[in-house]
């Protein structure tokens, strides 16, 4: 019965080792992820998102063809205050996106001229393109907003 009660605490015990050494890397995987998800942004310019005119919170601006390719692909959280990305456009021509490499669940909101015109949810690492016109579109994982809505910002480089 000794023997038996031995083997049982040597189990626990490894057992018990184990799960804190798991536990550690994934500790240490979360930190070094969250760093590294903010390190794949690609833009300098940040500013203020305001709906109706009142605020929402920090966004990320997508001006350049280089920014606007990236986006937000390999984003597994937004952190400091950002709720999303604006991608601003030259023409109001139909713009195109698409959800490979993204790892956060979308809304997407194609503005015209300020106003919400075209809502889409977009679905993680999806190939499904979808297109419409806009002069601007507005990517955030939490806010839900509506056609009609207007969207105003302030592009301050924030970070």
């Amino acid at each position: 019965m000794k023997l038996y009660l031995k083997h049982a605490v040597l189990g626990f015990l490894i057992s018990l080792l184990i799960f804190t050494c798991l536990l550690f890397i994934m500790i240490i995987l979360s930190i070094n992820n969250n760093h590294y998800s903010e390190s794949l942004i690609k833009t300098d310019e940040t500013g203020l998102l305001f709906v109706n005119s009142v605020y929402y919170g920090k966004i990320y601006f997508a001006i350049t063809p280089k920014q606007q390719t990236q986006g937000l692909m390999n984003i597994s959280n937004l952190s400091n205050g950002f709720i999303g990305m604006l991608f601003i456009f030259n023409t109001t021509k139909k713009q195109c996106f698409w959800m490979k490499n993204t790892i956060l669940p979308l809304h997407q909101y194609w503005l015209v001229n300020g106003t919400i015109i075209y809502t889409w949810n977009g679905i993680p690492y999806s190939t499904n393109v979808i297109c419409n016109n806009g002069d601007a579109v507005l990517e955030t994982p939490n806010l839900i907003l509506r056609d009609g809505q207007k969207i105003s910002f302030n592009i301050s480089n924030l970070s």
